[in-house]
């Protein structure tokens, strides 16, 4: 058996400054039935974060009021029985970001401007695997 996730019972939280960024990820997953959030700040995506869960954040490497690792840490403390997958988006993405990111817990990073081949690459799996992990009585088992 595996999960299905109900319809739009996937979310994702997109944390950036660059509108035109959320815009660019909105338009690739739409086609998905994912509920796609936007904050433009670590403070509004805490917020954000407070009133329900989601599968998979994607955040630049650094926000106004945040690096990437201070929103890691605060996941790891926060939502802990359904911290998100953390997924770090910066234009200069390198082996380097990409291993640290890793090490410290993340999930994935993305490189900016984004590809829709990548993006889909990343979070499909990142999704599916929260929402196996976090199914709940709605959810529809398929055998």
């Amino acid at each position: 058996m595996r999960f299905v996730a109900p319809p739009g019972s996937t979310s994702v939280l997109v944390v950036t400054s660059r509108l035109e960024d959320y815009q660019q990820l909105l338009v690739m997953l739409s086609p998905r039935d994912w509920q796609v959030r936007h904050a433009k700040t670590w403070r509004e995506a805490g917020e954000a974060l407070r009133r329900g869960p989601c599968s998979v954040v994607v955040t630049d490497s650094q926000l106004e009021d945040a690096s990437w690792r201070d929103v890691l840490g605060w996941l790891a403390d926060e939502c802990p029985e359904h911290t998100p997958r953390l997924v770090v988006a910066d234009a200069a993405a390198d082996d380097y970001l990409w291993s640290e990111v890793l090490n410290l817990g993340g999930y994935n990073v993305l490189a900016k401007p984004f590809d829709e081949t990548e993006v889909c690459w990343v979070l499909d799996p990142g999704a599916l695997a929260w929402d196996e992990e976090h199914a709940n009585a709605d959810a529809v088992l398929v055998h």
